[in-house]
């Protein structure tokens, strides 16, 4: 049963400020949550506020988040609770040609045989298969927003819905809202260093696939997901929308 958990975050402790600069940390918290036999895939990214920051997780099992509240949050403070809410009702309501408002933070990527710089050019020749010499195609980030944007678009009929159109317009209803490049590290300082391109989107979107769309929402869409990507979270649809 999945589940889906809002976490205040205090972004003027210490340890607040290394889940919000580190994926890495926080994806150590978020699994800290769960009992240690019930290991599993987890989902999560920060929501903005004033003044606080709300880690917002998808789990598989009910969390506990009393060890986040205590070292990043406001221990005792009204409004420092964790809220977790069982995610099966909203799974319920999933149907084809539903509406709703929507909103991811991803990590667009796209595949390509001609990749740029040599250190590319070494990832695309260590790809090559010894078998018969086809060349798989390499995982390089989408740059521009125009360019994250068009990935978007290509990518929801494998994620089981479309973006519909503004009324009396040909423009999707989606909008690129943050772009932001991230760069950490694993481990205590000393482990590889990792970047990360990450593009949160909002708008609305319909359904067109029911079973995928909800294996979607619960396994997460693209790459990146153990760093804070993936995760689609869902209300009311909004806006004005053609029919």
């Amino acid at each position: 049963m999945p589940w889906l958990s809002d976490v205040p975050i205090n972004p003027m402790r210490r340890r607040g400020r290394d889940m919000l600069a580190n994926p890495h940390i926080t994806h150590g918290m978020v699994s800290q949550a769960l009992p240690a036999l019930d290991r599993e895939r987890t989902l999560w990214r920060f929501d903005y506020q004033p003044g606080r920051a709300h880690l917002v997780a998808l789990t598989q099992s009910r969390p506990s988040w009393a060890h986040v509240i205590e070292v990043a949050g406001w221990e005792g403070a009204d409004g420092s609770d964790a809220r977790v809410f069982d995610l099966e009702p909203l799974l319920a309501m999933v149907a084809l040609g539903r509406m709703f408002a929507f909103k991811a933070r991803l990590n667009p990527v796209y595949s390509t045989q001609d990749p740029q710089g040599n250190a590319l050019k070494e990832k695309l020749r260590a790809a090559r298969e010894e078998r018969d010499g086809r060349v798989r195609g390499v995982k390089v980030p989408a740059r521009t927003a125009r360019f994250q944007t068009e990935w978007f678009l290509k990518q929801t009929k494998k994620w089981g819905f479309e973006i519909p159109l503004l009324a009396g317009s040909d423009v999707p209803d989606v909008i690129l809202n943050q772009r932001q490049v991230i760069r950490f590290t694993k481990g205590r300082g000393s482990g590889p260093l990792v970047t990360l391109s990450t593009a949160t989107f909002t708008g609305n979107l319909i359904v067109t696939d029911v079973g995928l769309f909800r294996s979607k929402i619960v396994e997460g869409i693209g790459r990146g997901k153990a760093y804070g990507c993936g995760l689609l979270t869902l209300g009311p649809p909004a806006g004005n929308m053609s029919s």
